[in-house]
């Protein structure tokens, strides 16, 4: 699934903008080890409270 990410993010390139996508639950690895250069990597934690 991955590998067609990239692709998609690449073909869709041409037409200029921004592809947000956003995966949950993905080990840091998956991404570093692919090392895509159209992809940016943001690791964002949040902790959830109940009040």
């Amino acid at each position: 699934m991955l590998n067609e990410l990239n692709t998609f993010v690449k073909e869709m390139d041409v037409h200029g903008g921004v592809q947000i996508i956003v995966l949950e639950h993905i080990e840091e690895t998956h991404w570093v080890d692919l090392d895509w250069s159209d992809f940016i990597l943001l690791i964002a934690s949040c902790a959830r409270t109940m009040d």
